[in-house]
């Protein structure tokens, strides 16, 4: 009988995240992954997924590059409201190849996207995620809201609590101040 120890290891990849603005093929890569996985595999749009937020000046195109520089993953980040600092991630896509691989791609770009916003000064970030990857996101700390349906299917409207700095909590009381009512 075999064990998870007798089976094979898979070898380690190593990815690297781009921002995809500026270069028009990786862009081109992108939006192909997209029509592969959202219109040709999911049928969830009929002819493209574009839409405005696709090459608005605010508009961040992440792309997970191989180690030969091929594109096997994007994800976009955009403003929603720009006045409150609300940004939603969206369209993120993985190459067809399973395994833990697209898995550890995935998680990349989220992490990446997730640091994007920050940099872009969201003070709210959320996504709308389809259900079979609900426990994904929750994994990476990102919190499940409500159901929403997108393109006729149901998602699930997940928000990454984005991190306050705030004051250090005290790790023992100051000397002297045992017992004292402030």
């Amino acid at each position: 009988m075999r064990t998870m120890l007798d089976l094979p290891v898979p070898a380690v990849r190593r990815f690297t995240v781009v921002r995809a603005e500026r270069h028009p093929g990786r862009l081109d890569d992108y939006a192909a992954l997209r029509l592969r996985a959202f219109v040709d595999e999911q049928h969830l749009f009929e002819a493209d997924d574009h839409d405005g937020h696709d090459g608005a000046p605010l508009t961040r195109v992440l792309v997970a590059l191989s180690e030969t520089g091929h594109v096997i993953g994007g994800v976009r980040l955009h403003p929603v409201d720009v006045a409150t600092g609300w940004w939603r991630g969206s369209r993120l896509v993985c190459s067809g190849a399973g395994g833990p691989a697209r898995g550890l791609v995935g998680a990349l770009l989220v992490r990446e996207a997730c640091a994007q916003a920050l940099d872009a000064g969201a003070a709210h970030f959320d996504a709308h995620v389809q259900v079979r990857y609900r426990h994904f996101f929750e994994r990476l700390g990102w919190d499940d809201v409500r159901a929403v349906q997108v393109a006729r299917t149901e998602h699930r409207h997940m928000v990454w609590p984005i991190p306050t700095a705030g004051p250090p909590a005290p790790s023992s009381p100051t000397p002297g101040t045992e017992g004292r009512t402030p």
